[in-house]
């Protein structure tokens, strides 16, 4: 069974591909030729992507009339080799326009909820024109495709479900290859100096909490923004005032709007000696260095929960994860409910996290071994047998949908 992955946001079919061939299927990833550097697939993995005869560049520039690069006379010839394509963003609705139905498609967000929505405007002529024809493709692209896989416990996707009239799977999604790291025993000299510290937050979210970036938040003014890092630091400032350890340190990365604003709270505080600021770095780097970390920590603002990049990273190198998730928790259909992040909102719940641990650290090293396990079962490799088993049907059986029992009985196990 040949696979085809096409498209790569946020390197996930990248990660999905590298399973898959783990587990002996012939996959292959097809990345755009214009991606952005922490989405190819040399952010992600330390060997030499040259020498992967499974990542291919498109042989083809897609652009806004969708037209195809002379070197390719028909890419429905291209990828006729294939027995399972899966696609996301608007390569849904390119493959729709030439005639190729997809035989998953994993959206990642707004080619869902945003991209299939895009209308005419007299103001715009032009663009939007080009704009509501991609939309066009995009929800025929969506409704050929044999198989959904999308969170529908999301009100943005359910209503995009709606308007669209498709329906969607709930299955988790290997965001990441975690078995090249589970592999590396120590981490590189880039964070060598870690070994001297004997409590380490690790926070790599952007800096968010107190610049309102274009209007972004409607109630920022309320809430501040997305991620309130200045609750972490206020939080680890008094920690590191009373605690016992005698090395604690904040990792905070050069990201986000309130870089300055973070620093100048730092320094406030006067905790500048027990902060190190990283450069913006790929992904496998900032991996190595997670790995050494006591916490991670995500986001920690009110009315806003979310479940992004930061939480995939840190389950799968099993460290003990801060974040809000107040009503996801409690919410027996949300896909992570059962996931062993542990839920902060305030400055102060930051803190009895850092007193707790403290005092029993051997319940967080439980923690941080359920994380691990957790994001294998779920996100990881023990997913793969499962999407092994739609993949087999689906080319087994060519007329099979999601409407189909058997591929419910295989995507509600």
């Amino acid at each position: 069974m040949k696979i085809a992955f096409i498209n790569n946001m946020n390197n996930y079919f990248f990660a999905f591909t590298r399973y898959l061939r783990d587990a002996g299927v012939d996959a292959h990833v097809f990345v755009l030729k214009k991606t952005e550097d922490h989405f190819k697939p040399e952010a992600d993995t330390f060997s030499d992507v040259s020498t992967l005869d499974y990542v291919h560049e498109m042989p083809y520039t897609v652009n806004y009339l969708f037209k195809l690069n002379p070197m390719v006379p028909s890419i429905k010839s291209y990828f006729s080799g294939f027995d399972i394509i899966l696609a996301c963003g608007p390569l849904i609705a390119f493959l729709a326009q030439e005639g190729i139905r997809v035989d998953v498609a994993i959206p990642y967000g707004s080619d869902f909820y945003s991209l299939p929505f895009e209308q005419f405007s007299i103001k715009k002529p032009i663009s939007s024109l080009v704009k509501s024809f991609i939309a066009k493709k995009q929800r025929e692209g969506l409704r050929m495709s044999r198989v959904i896989i999308i969170d529908e416990t999301c009100d943005l996707y359910r209503l995009a479900l709606k308007e669209i009239g498709v329906k969607a799977y709930n299955v988790g999604i290997p965001m990441l290859y975690s078995r090249e790291f589970d592999e590396i025993e120590d981490a590189s000299p880039q964070w060598s100096f870690l070994n001297s510290n004997d409590f380490v937050l690790f926070n790599h979210t952007r800096q968010w909490w107190k610049t309102k970036v274009d209007n972004e938040l409607e109630d920022f003014d309320i809430y501040g923004g997305a991620k309130r890092n200045d609750k972490l630091i206020r939080a680890f400032a008094t920690f590191v005032k009373c605690t016992k350890f005698q090395s604690p340190i904040l990792v905070l990365f050069e990201y986000g709007a309130d870089v300055l604003a973070s620093k100048e709270l730092i320094t406030e505080l006067k905790i500048d000696a027990f902060v190190k600021w990283m450069p913006v770095m790929h992904r496998k780097n900032i991996l190595l260095g997670l790995k050494k970390a006591t916490f991670a920590s995500n986001a920690f603002r009110e009315n806003e929960e979310g479940i992004g990049g930061v939480c995939y990273e840190a389950l799968s190198v099993g460290t003990c994860l801060l974040n809000n998730i107040s009503t996801i928790k409690e919410d027996k259909g949300h896909f992570f409910q059962d996931s062993p992040m542990i839920h902060v909102l305030s400055e102060e719940d930051i803190l009895n996290v850092f007193i707790d641990y403290e005092n029993d650290t051997l319940k967080y090293k439980k923690i941080s071994k359920k994380s691990k396990s957790w994001y294998d079962k779920k996100v990881g490799v023990q997913l793969i047998n499962q999407y092994i088993r739609l993949f087999t049907a689906l080319n087994h059986n060519k007329k099979l949908t999601h409407l189909d029992s058997e591929i419910r009985d295989i995507l509600i196990a």
